[in-house]
Parts: C-alpha cells; sequence; structure tokens
C-alpha cells in the first residue's frame, strides 16, 4: 500500500518490479522508502534518478554474465588496457559504463532535466563567487536568485552524498546557505584550497568516464550534437526515404512512450524505460536489423521482430556510429580499447535481432516509420527542440522541415523550450484597446482582495491538518504540503472585465486522495470556508461554487476548485505556458505586452456575446474554443485578434468541420493538469473542443468581424455590437 501512496509516479507506475524487487530485500520498506526519496527531491536530473534507482535494486548485477549470455560483450569483459590497472572490478566497470551511457543518451536527447541542472550548477556558483567576492551579499539576492542557490546547496550535498566520503558522513547542512556551500567548496577540493572552478571539478568527478573534463566541454557537446543531428535529418528529408540492408529498426507502441523516449533516449527497461522491468537479453535496448531487400518499407518491417511493436518505427542507418561485439552466428568481436564515440550494437537472439548496450539518444533516430501520420508525433518533436523526419510506408516524408519549423514559430515566447523571442503580428495595433486596458486597471485592487481573501481561507483549513500552502508548482513532492494554483485567466491576467471568476488547482498528496474519508473532511471544511451549502455545486467531486464568499468581501465570487493529486508528471502547465509567453512578451517590449492582453480581451468579449466561447463539452449549443484555447489562438497569431481571425477563415474557406479539423490545429504546448487522470494525450488541440455548431458560428462571428474592420475603420472596432450588422 506504500508503493500506492507515493506521490512519485515512477515508484507507482511501476509498482510490480519495484515491488518484487523490495521484498527480496531484508528490510523492504527502507528500500522503498530509499528508492522514493530520489524521486521526491528535485536534487538529481533524471539520469541521475534512474541510475540510483537501478544500483538500489541490483547493487551486485543480478543478471547472467556467463560466456555464452547475450548482455552486451563490453559488460561481461574489461577491456585489457584496463584489466592492467587491477583498478576496477567488474562491476564498478560497469557502473561507470553504464553511467557514461545514460548520460550521453540524456545529453543527446536535449533533455530538459540535464541542462537545468547544468544551468543551475553554472549560475549558482557564479552567485556564490558573486558574494564571496563582496560583489553583492546574499540578502540582496531576490527571491529567484535565493531560491537558485537552495537548489544549487542541494544539488552539491546529494552529489557528495554519493561521494566515498559523504556516504560514511551524517547531514553535513546547517541550513546557513553561504556557509554550506562554503563547505561543500572545501570538501570537492582536489587540493584542499577554494581556488579552482568547482563546476569544472563536479563534470571531471562524474562525467569523466563519458567524455567530458569540464562544463564548456558539456556546454558544446549537447549544442553540437543537438545542432548535427538536425542538419543530418533536414537532409534526409530532402529524398523518398528507403530501407536498406543493414538498418536497424526500433518499434514501440504507444505514443505516452514517445516523450519520454524523446527527451531521455531509448533505453533498457532496466532503466525504467517504456515498460520498466526486464527481458532475455537485459541491460540493452532492442532493435531489428534488416536483413533482406523486399518491395516496401511495410514488408521489411514485417519480416523482423519489430513488427508487433508499431505503430510508430525508429529507424537508425547502419553507420560508422556503432561498434559490432556480436556479429551473425553470435562470434564476439572484444575490442582492446573502449572507444566512446560509438555505440555498441551486438547480436542477441536471432541474426535479425539486435541490441544497443544501455541505450541511444534519440538524436540517433534518422526518421520515424508510420503507416498512418499522427499529429502528436511532429508535436512531440517540435517540443524536444530539434527536427527529426517522419514517413509513412511509402517512403513520403510527411512531417517536413517546415511543419516542425511552423510548430517552433508557434511556440514563440515560450522560454521553457528555449524561444525567448516573440514576433508580434503588423495588425497588432490596428486595433484600439485602451478602454478595455482602462476597464481591467480599475478592477486590479478588487481582484487582489478576493485573491488574498481565498488563500487566507484556504491556508485557514489546512492548518487543521497539518498542511502548509504553497501557490506555485514545484518538483518537491515530500508530503505535507498542498499546492493551491491559480490556473484561471485571473491568475494570467486575461480575464474580460466585469465577468472575474477564479479557477485553481488543489495538488494534494496521493496519501490524502486514497483517505477518503479524510479527504471528504478536508472538502467539507473548505465549503464551509466560503460559506457554502448548496451541494449542486459539488460536481464529480470537484467544487464549481457560483456564490462563494470571501471573508471580509459582501458580494459573492464564482470559484472552480479541481483536486488531484501532485506528482511530477506535470512541471509546464497550461496556465504556465500562457503566462511563459506573457512573460517574454512583456520583457521585450511593455506597450506590445498591453496591446496583446487587449487583444485577448476584445476576443473574448466578441465571442462570448456571440455564444461561441464555451467549448462543446461544457456547452454544446456554443462549442467554441474556451477562453484557454482563444488565448492560445491570439497569443499563436502574433497576439493579433484580427491575424488570428484571418488565419481561421482562410483555413476554413469551403470546408466543414471535419474538413476543417484536419488542416487547422491549435496546440496547447504546456500540459493539461488532468490529462493523466483521465487518460488523455497530455496537449489539447483546442479545435477538438469545438463541434460542428460552434464551428459555423465562430465561421460566421468572424466573417462578420473582418468585414465591419475593411468596410469602416473609423468604426470602434472594441463594440461587440458589430456582430448584430
Amino acid at each position: 500500500m506504500q508503493i500506492e501512496y507515493s506521490n512519485a509516479k515512477e515508484i507507482s507506475n511501476f509498482k510490480s518490479v519495484i515491488g518484487q524487487l523490495c521484498l527480496l530485500d531484508n528490510d523492504p520498506l527502507e528500500l522503498l522508502k530509499k528508492l522514493e526519496s530520489i524521486f521526491l527531491k528535485n536534487n538529481l536530473p533524471i539520469t541521475g534518478k534512474i541510475f540510483s534507482v537501478f544500483k538500489f535494486l541490483h547493487p551486485d548485477y543480478d543478471f547472467n554474465f556467463s560466456k555464452d549470455s547475450l548482455v552486451s560483450p563490453m559488460l561481461k569483459y574489461q577491456p585489457s588496457n584496463l584489466k592492467k590497472t587491477n583498478v576496477w572490478g567488474e562491476n564498478v566497470w560497469r557502473d561507470i559504463i553504464i553511467f557514461s551511457d545514460l548520460i550521453k543518451a540524456a545529453i543527446g536527447s536535449n533533455n530538459k532535466s540535464l541542462k537545468d541542472y547544468i544551468e543551475n550548477l553554472e549560475i549558482g556558483n557564479q552567485l556564490f563567487l558573486d558574494i564571496s567576492s563582496k560583489f553583492i551579499t546574499y540578502e540582496q539576492l531576490d527571491d529567484h536568485q535565493k531560491e537558485v542557490m537552495k537548489v544549487f546547496v542541494n544539488h552539491l550535498n546529494t552529489l557528495y552524498n554519493n561521494t566515498v566520503t559523504g556516504k560514511s558522513e551524517t547531514n553535513i547542512l546547517s541550513g546557513d546557505t553561504i556557509k554550506d556551500i562554503q563547505h561543500l567548496v572545501e570538501v570537492f577540493s582536489p587540493n584542499g584550497t577554494v581556488s579552482y572552478h568547482l563546476p569544472d571539478r563536479i563534470v571531471k568527478m562524474y562525467f569523466h568516464f563519458a567524455g567530458f573534463d569540464t562544463l564548456d566541454e558539456l556546454k558544446i557537446y549537447l549544442k553540437e550534437k543537438i545542432q548535427k543531428a538536425d542538419v543530418r535529418n533536414r537532409k534526409f528529408a530532402e529524398q523518398e526515404v528507403t530501407l536498406e540492408v543493414g538498418d536497424f529498426i526500433k518499434g514501440i507502441k504507444e505514443i505516452d512512450y514517445l516523450h519520454n523516449i524523446l527527451q531521455n533516449g531509448s533505453v533498457a527497461k532496466e532503466f525504467l524505460g517504456a515498460s520498466a522491468g526486464g527481458d532475455s537479453t537485459p541491460l540493452d535496448t532492442d532493435l531489428s536489423k534488416i536483413l533482406e531487400k523486399k518491395e516496401s518499407i511495410e514488408r521489411m518491417i514485417m519480416n523482423t521482430p519489430s513488427k508487433g511493436f508499431g505503430p510508430i518505427y525508429f529507424l537508425l542507418k547502419n553507420d560508422e556510429r556503432f561498434i559490432v561485439t556480436r556479429g551473425p552466428g553470435g562470434k564476439e568481436y572484444i575490442p582492446n580499447k573502449f572507444d566512446r564515440k560509438k555505440m555498441e550494437i551486438f547480436r542477441t537472439m536471432e541474426d535479425n535481432h539486435y541490441g544497443i548496450r544501455t541505450g541511444f539518444a534519440s538524436s540517433e533516430i534518422n526518421c520515424i516509420l508510420m503507416e498512418e501520420y499522427d499529429k502528436r508525433v511532429g508535436l512531440e518533436i517540435a517540443l524536444n527542440g530539434f527536427y527529426i523526419p517522419v514517413a509513412d510506408f511509402s517512403g513520403k516524408v510527411v512531417f517536413t522541415p517546415n511543419n516542425y519549423d511552423l510548430l517552433r514559430r508557434k511556440m514563440a515566447g515560450l522560454s521553457y523550450y528555449e524561444e525567448e523571442h516573440y514576433s508580434f503580428s503588423k495588425e497588432i495595433d490596428l486595433i484600439s484597446v485602451d478602454s478595455i486596458l482602462e476597464e481591467r486597471e480599475k478592477g486590479k485592487e478588487e481582484l487582489a482582495l478576493y485573491r488574498k481573501g481565498i488563500y487566507q481561507a484556504v491556508q485557514n483549513v489546512l492548518q487543521k491538518y497539518d498542511l502548509d500552502l504553497r501557490t506555485s508548482i514545484g518538483n518537491d513532492l515530500r508530503n505535507g504540503f498542498v499546492e493551491f494554483l491559480d490556473t484561471g485567466s485571473t491568475g494570467r491576467g486575461t480575464y474580460v472585465p466585469d465577468d472575474i471568476d477564479f479557477d485553481f488547482v488543489m495538488r494534494l498528496d496521493r496519501s490524502i486522495l486514497l483517505n477518503h474519508s479524510n479527504f471528504e473532511n478536508l472538502k467539507q471544511d473548505l465549503l464551509q470556508a466560503f460559506h457554502q451549502k448548496d451541494k449542486s455545486d459539488v460536481i464529480d467531486g470537484q467544487f464549481r461554487l457560483k456564490k462563494a464568499y470571501v471573508e471580509g468581501i459582501e458580494v459573492p465570487v464564482k470559484i472552480d476548485i479541481t483536486f488531484t493529486q501532485k506528482t511530477d508528471k506535470v512541471s509546464y502547465t497550461t496556465d504556465l505556458a500562457i503566462q511563459d509567453c506573457l512573460g517574454t512578451i512583456k520583457k521585450q517590449e511593455e506597450r506590445k505586452y498591453k496591446q496583446v492582453l487587449g487583444n485577448i480581451v476584445l476576443a473574448k468579449q466578441i465571442l462570448k456575446q456571440a455564444n461561441v466561447y464555451k467549448p462543446s463539452r461544457k456547452d454544446s449549443t456554443q462549442g467554441g474554443l474556451g477562453g484557454v484555447g482563444i488565448e492560445n489562438w491570439i497569443l499563436q497569431n502574433g497576439g493579433s485578434f484580427i491575424e488570428a481571425a484571418k488565419s481561421f477563415i482562410r483555413v476554413a474557406e469551403g470546408k466543414n468541420f471535419d474538413e476543417f479539423k484536419k488542416e487547422y490545429f491549435l496546440w496547447d504546448f504546456g500540459s493539461n493538469f488532468l490529462a493523466e487522470s483521465r487518460g488523455l494525450y497530455p496537449h489539447d488541440n483546442f479545435v477538438d473542443h469545438m463541434n460542428e455548431v460552434g464551428y459555423k458560428k465562430m465561421k460566421e462571428v468572424l466573417e462578420n468581424y473582418l468585414l465591419t474592420l475593411n468596410n469602416n475603420s473609423s468604426l470602434d472596432v472594441e463594440r461587440a455590437d458589430v456582430l448584430s450588422r
């Protein structure tokens, strides 16, 4: 049951294999506690967490490494030049090679967790040096910088705890950030002094055998690896795709696995891969080898062991990237030297069944093959940050470099995806939004009072259950605090004046959600805090309060609260993506930021008055994009309502709704909070929220709006009564 209560999704998702292995330990609960702690704090990049869990579960490498086994020959035998040193035993050698493989798979996959880790190491160290040099004091740092320093301390401490000396010490942290960093700098010192470059020291200690001794080497490799893959793949897409004898194919069954593979690389099941566990050829990721030419791509794939693992197939061309250590017939070829630049590939069960040791980076994928293209695959590639072609079984490239570039342009302003420049539409200033902005300004103070009162009411209830309130999403999954997140337009500043309501998501520990009576008591206390007696405002366990009262304010307000589990699977949500984009716009040009807000509010006003606003699941007579859909629509069209309307009408010309949906996509580049609990894909296409009724209505509304603008440019276009014409 303790596995069920875990907030760490890796623990609960793979509860079967983890549970079985824990039961073999002398103290199963203690082992589970250690495993869980790896994921509950954000002190290691995901690669470090994966390797730590692997070592906990397989400390003595309980796999068959006999002469005739099918595992990697490099893991069975140490290269002769290392044997001569008599320094490493076989398991230490295996640790080194597997950890190095995982690091290179992550770096070569543009892994965000590792990139964030590197960035914190660099920025945290620089802040420490600035404080040590008295350029600035710790007290002068802003809240974000202090948080960076806090994370920096925890990163260093976790790394130290994994050293031989650190494992034998008790907690060395005092709670004083600067003193703790000074102490950690001393214990990491190669010579007892503090005059060295700490990030380089860390990189050399942990990444040396992956080929990196300095932070710059690591950063340059990451940048060049991704750039080279992007250039190579764009060139590959210029011609029809063909399969040749010797090429390798890997199939995956679910698109749910694709994001993880693109971000972390395709790794063996033992490393919490797509479906954690083990198989008959452990410590490698399986591929099929094309042994003979057939008349079609489909026939060649269906003639391999990968045939049952589609519908998504990775193609890796057989080239100089690989070193073969076991070939046809099972003959092994053990190199004298360990070549870090090549991937070890070897025959396993048959001549068409091969494995790559540990795994491979997604930048090694030459192409993705699908019988029928799924647009979500193209989206996942764009989110990952470098181009990979997608081709159908005829060899036609169906996700082209232009398709990729268009999606990346739609992501303008999203710093999370390293798109830190926003491109404004030339038509952004054609609409006067001054009166809208004035109305919004008038309501700011009232809005702040409501929000303060809501937070205080929730905090009072949580204190009764010994829980703390946090108002922002985080990666710390320990029990004892609740995340209460303002996910609505009020939190983003995109609300329509005189139509204010609040939308919150309350993220709770799994242990609370599974304790039915305790959870219900907490919800009842929340209802009382907002002076609610009408049970009809609780729908499917979620709060949809039409008249909630906040202490000190006489006028009631609408408050929606959605309850969900606190996990690390959602860190960049729908509302955070919009806030990210608006934040970029504001930093870039504040005047245009206000103009963009005005365009968003105007679009909402016009579509609300036309009764084509709410999504079809909430109101089938409207069948609109919904408020957050409209915000994305405007932001993905240069911040201009005019440009957004034109893009809609241009595609809609002469098409029914089904035809329109095949061409017009409006993706949510953040993740839907509730997608996982509902078994849905996390990135909404807001056009799917519409229906035929809403499509026809919206098309008519936008045509009339654009016609009015064209015919009478002097008209005050803020007035929604243009729709009555």
